[in-house]
C-alpha cells in the first residue's frame, strides 16, 4: 500500500433494509455516478448549500456571452445561443480536453450551425454527460469553453479568457470531469473494485441475520 495511506472500511446498512445494530450508518451502496442516487445526492447538497452557505449568489448571475442551452429530457435539442444580459442559473463544465479536438466546438465555420442545433453525435462523451447531468438537475444553460468560446478568434479568446473567473464564479454549480484525461472520457464512472459496495450478512443482537454493505478504500 502506498506510503501515508491508511486503509479504511466503511460499513452500512440501505435504506430499504432494517439496521442490524442501532447506530449503524444508513448509506446506499455506492454506485455508477449517473444513478437517481448519485442525483438524489447532489440535489441534497444543493439545498444545504442555498439554505446554510454563503457561497452561491443571492440571484441567479448574468449569463455568460455565450452558453450552451441544454433543452430538457422532453424536448433534448442542444444549441448555442447568445442572451444577451438574460440572468438565470446555469452550469459549467471543468474538463481536460486531452486529444479530443470535437466536431462540436465553435469556430467561423460552425458558429452558425451551432447556433441552429449542435448535433448529438458530434459531442465527445464528456460533454454528452455534462448535458445529460445539468437537464436532470432542471437547469437550462451549461458552459463549455471549446463551444462557447470562438476557437479560431484570439480576439475572442482573450475577451472571454479575461473573464472566467467571473463565469465560474456565477454558475450555479461546476461540473468537473476530474476522472477523465480527455473529452471521450465521459463524466459518469462506476466505482473502482476498492470503493465498490460488497454485500455481506451479519448476525444482529436480536440473533437475526442482516444484509450490510462494506467499502473499501484509502485516504491520506
Amino acid at each position: 500500500m502506498p506510503s501515508g495511506r491508511l486503509q479504511r472500511r466503511l460499513i452500512n446498512s440501505s435504506k430499504a433494509d432494517p439496521k442490524p445494530f442501532p447506530n449503524m450508518l444508513v448509506k446506499e451502496p455506492m454506485t455508477i455516478t449517473n444513478s437517481d442516487q448519485c442525483l438524489a445526492d447532489v440535489r441534497r447538497w444543493m439545498d444545504i448549500c442555498e439554505s446554510s452557505h454563503q457561497c452561491l449568489p443571492k440571484s441567479p448571475a448574468a449569463l455568460p456571452k455565450r452558453v450552451i442551452d441544454v433543452g430538457s429530457i422532453a424536448s433534448p435539442v442542444v444549441r448555442l445561443i447568445e442572451p444577451h444580459g438574460l440572468s438565470d442559473r446555469y452550469a459549467c463544465l471543468s474538463h481536460c480536453w486531452g486529444d479530443c479536438r470535437p466536431d462540436c466546438a465553435t469556430t467561423a465555420a460552425t458558429y452558425a450551425r451551432n447556433k441552429r442545433e449542435i448535433e448529438w453525435t458530434s459531442l465527445p462523451a464528456t460533454f454528452q454527460d455534462a448535458i445529460d447531468f445539468t437537464r436532470r438537475l432542471g437547469l437550462r444553460f451549461l458552459w463549455i469553453d471549446s463551444v462557447c468560446i470562438l476557437q479560431d478568434s484570439l480576439d475572442d479568446w482573450r475577451e472571454q479568457s479575461a473573464l472566467m473567473a467571473d463565469i465560474y464564479g456565477g454558475a450555479y454549480m461546476t461540473i468537473c470531469a476530474t476522472a477523465s484525461a480527455s473529452d471521450d472520457g465521459g463524466c459518469y464512472l462506476a466505482p473502482t473494485p476498492s470503493h465498490r459496495s460488497h454485500r455481506l450478512s451479519v448476525r444482529g443482537l436480536d440473533g437475526k441475520d442482516y444484509d450490510v454493505y462494506v467499502e473499501i478504500g484509502v485516504r491520506h
